[in-house]
């Protein structure tokens, strides 16, 4: 077993959860437990596919607006420093 994995067992209550959606999945298409497992997971994966761009595009974002920020900073002399400017923004 590899050291950089982590692995996170899930709880009795949370395997039913998914035990029960697949169950529910078989039955509305009709198709095995084992099909039903897999379109699960594949849902699953696409879901976190989709949250790791949001993820990479909104701290590319953040990026980009802190050297604006600087760039404004540096150009009109603002005593305000980018990275304040940039933390007012979270507050």
């Amino acid at each position: 077993m590899s050291s950089s994995r982590v692995e996170q067992h899930l709880s009795k209550q949370e395997n039913l959860i998914l035990h029960a959606e697949v169950v529910a999945l078989q039955e509305k298409l009709g198709i095995s437990y084992k099909n039903a497992s897999h379109q699960l997971y594949m849902a699953e994966l696409e879901k976190l596919k989709a949250a790791d761009e949001s993820h990479k595009a909104f701290k590319n974002l953040d990026k980009h607006l802190t050297e604006v920020l600087e760039l404004h900073s540096k150009h009109f002399g603002d005593e305000t420093s980018a990275a304040d400017a940039a933390d007012s923004r979270n507050d």
